[in-house]
């Protein structure tokens, strides 16, 4: 039957909480065993291996869904996939963090210009604010909550 290891040993042995590995078995990722008279799960070699293959994907930021789905293929192909997939929302991710960038640069520089003693320029920074959160509810990035973005609760004031 091979060395059994309990999980919480497990757990210690790779960062991960005891939860985690219930979550991954509740999900089918890996398989623990119940020992006669032990109140512990105990994981085999086959389990650790599987264990270590979910942490290298999930350390490359992928769903549990994804795994689920590589892990339920026989050939390779499957990882390709999901690698391939996860390379072109990386691409995607990059090209709107450089818009994000040019719009806070855009934005700090009107800031630098702006007298904040003068309702125009408050107003101004306002508008401008307001199309910074419409051009990112426009598009497909949730990196940042619309909560993050809503300046519909600003109030404009002058001191």
């Amino acid at each position: 039957m091979g060395e059994l290891i309990k999980s919480g040993d497990l757990s210690s042995r790779y960062g991960v909480s005891t939860r985690t590995l219930r979550y991954y078995e509740e999900m089918g990722l890996i398989q623990s065993k119940r020992v006669d008279d032990y109140a512990y799960r105990m994981c085999d070699e086959q389990a650790l291996n599987r264990l270590e293959q979910i942490l290298i994907l999930r350390k490359l930021n992928i769903s549990i869904k994804d795994i689920k789905f590589i892990f339920s293929t026989e050939n390779s192909k499957a990882v390709l996939d999901v690698l391939s997939k996860k390379a072109q929302n990386i691409d995607e991710d990059i090209s709107l963090l450089y818009e994000l960038k040019q719009i806070v640069i855009s934005f700090i520089r009107q800031i630098e210009v702006s007298d904040f003693n003068k309702q125009e320029d408050v107003t101004q920074l306002f508008i401008k604010a307001k199309e910074i959160e419409k051009a990112f509810s426009d598009s497909d990035y949730e990196g940042v909550s619309s909560q993050t973005l809503n300046f519909d609760t600003v109030t404009m004031r002058t001191r």
